[in-house]
């Protein structure tokens, strides 16, 4: 059980180092540029129900469009949306997004590529 805790952690660590570098070799425009935690406050509920507006909208496009544009080029066969749905991929990036606050949103949409390599 200790070696597994170990492989998981070890694994997250090597995730995010990964995704760290992975910011550091492509230029974000639009906005991905804005951080996890605007991502985190525009897709809370509002007093409707329903989470934010335009902004909002825009973001999840950027994500989704960023990740359908990796498994276009498909480097290395990645294709990170292969098997999932839309709201799977934005719980996705919400999870990291409230445990990242400060991280850009495109280093959240690199994170998801490199956890579903697929």
């Amino acid at each position: 059980m200790k070696s597994l805790a170990t492989c998981l952690i070890l694994g997250t660590v090597l995730m995010i180092g990964d995704a760290a570098t992975a910011r550091a070799d492509f230029m974000t425009m639009g906005s991905g540029t804005g951080s996890c935690g605007s991502w985190t406050a525009d897709r809370q509920p509002s007093g409707s129900g329903t989470a934010g507006g335009a902004g909002t909208f825009l973001k999840e496009q950027w994500v989704l469009g960023f990740l359908s544009g990796v498994g276009f080029v498909h480097e290395r066969g990645d294709d990170p949306l292969r098997g999932m749905d839309v709201q799977g991929v934005l719980a996705w990036i919400d999870n990291y997004c409230r445990a990242h606050p400060i991280e850009p949103i495109s280093t959240a949409a690199a994170a998801f590529k490199f956890a579903h390599p697929r």
